[in-house]
C-alpha cells in the first residue's frame, strides 16, 4: 500500500505565538497523489517523525511513502 507524504509548515500554535518567524516543518501524509485527501500530521517537534523514510507504520498497517 502507498501513502503519499510531504513537509507542511507546522500548525503549532504554541509555536506560531512566541516565534512566529520560526521555519518549522510538519510531515503530513495523504491518501492521493493531490495532497486532498488528508490522513494524518506528524508534527515538527517529534524525534522519530519520518522526513526522508521510504516506509512508515501507520494505524498498524506497513505504507510505503511516495513524497511528493
Amino acid at each position: 500500500m502507498k501513502i503519499y507524504a510531504r513537509q507542511d509548515p507546522t500548525t503549532d500554535e504554541v509555536l506560531k505565538e512566541y516565534s512566529p518567524k520560526a521555519k518549522r516543518f510538519d510531515t503530513v501524509f495523504y491518501k492521493d497523489k493531490k495532497a486532498t485527501k488528508f490522513y494524518c500530521r506528524w508534527p515538527w517537534h517529534y524525534s522519530n517523525r519520518p522526513v526522508s523514510r521510504k516506509r512508515v507504520t501507520l494505524n498498524c498497517y506497513n505504507w510505503q511513502i511516495v513524497w511528493i
